[in-house]
């Protein structure tokens, strides 16, 4: 339909125990995946605080970001307060 890219708003809630660990790398293969398939851009950001209801109560939302370009090759992450210009390119390769 002529999208050039996919912005996909996200809920990253991490347990207490993984609070200061690397995190997204979940996201990597379906986001590669989707922006090769298609030949577009795929973007995601999440939000930030803790989670107060429901099934994931006590988690917190940690506010990574990700973004993946149109070949489905190059990934950049950033963990919250990280700004793109900052962030060298994490991986180049499938």
């Amino acid at each position: 339909m002529g999208a050039k890219m996919i912005l996909a708003p996200s809920s990253w809630a991490v347990p207490p125990e993984r609070l200061g660990e690397a995190y997204g790398e979940e996201w990597k293969m379906p986001f590669r995946h989707l922006s090769s398939k298609f030949g577009v851009d795929v973007f995601s950001v999440s939000n930030i605080g803790p989670v107060v209801d429901g099934a994931w109560a006590g988690w917190t939302c940690i506010g990574n970001s990700i973004a993946v370009t149109d070949n489905g090759c190059s990934t950049t992450m950033l963990t919250y307060g990280e700004r793109a210009e900052e962030v060298k390119l994490i991986d180049s390769s499938h």
